[in-house]
């Protein structure tokens, strides 16, 4: 394993950008070029041999260690800013994961074929699920107000905040 000092004299680190720059040519890494390469959703960067995320190796040259888990504050995760990364747990991490979107355009607001209404529900930091209610069907807008300040309540700062949109799914194709 690559410590600090060792990647310190390798590559530069940009905070403020996220950005790791080669100090060193070595192979096809050139001293002043980008380090890294696009690795589906997230930038990896290998250094002698040692193939690591780019938050990890952030996370190693501004702290000197890599946690088990790193969170992308805005859920991107090739923003590698500094500020946008954070420790984390695997029940935090969860909470500020981009969900699959329900039939509502929304994550944790739910259609209710049964009451046709909409529901909200959020899991809390003990797994525990906590009802928002049910809300008419013109009311979508109120569901997502009252789905951001539950998850504000229970996530904490990793909630995700999502803004409504104006759009309400028809009706028959929330019933099929």
């Amino acid at each position: 394993m690559i410590t600090q000092e060792k990647l310190k004299e390798l590559v530069e680190y940009f905070p403020e950008t996220g950005e790791f720059i080669w100090k060193v040519s070595k192979g096809p890494n050139k001293a002043g070029s980008k380090a890294g390469t696009l690795s589906g959703d997230y930038v990896r960067i290998v250094i002698e041999g040692n193939n690591k995320l780019a938050h990890q190796w952030a996370f190693l040259f501004m702290k000197g260690y890599i946690p088990e888990l790193i969170d992308h504050k805005n859920r991107l995760g090739i923003d590698n800013a500094w500020e946008n990364l954070r420790e984390s747990t695997n029940q935090k991490n969860l909470q500020n994961q981009k969900k699959k979107k329900s039939k509502s355009g929304y994550s944790v607001v739910s259609w209710n074929k049964k009451a046709q209404k909409w529901y909200v529900q959020v899991t809390n930091a003990d797994g525990i699920r906590k009802s928002g209610g049910y809300f008419p069907y013109i009311d979508l807008s109120l569901a997502v107000d009252k789905a951001n300040s539950m998850r504000a309540l229970y996530h904490g700062e990793y909630a995700i905040v999502e803004n409504f949109s104006r759009y309400i799914p028809p009706i028959d194709e929330l019933n099929k």
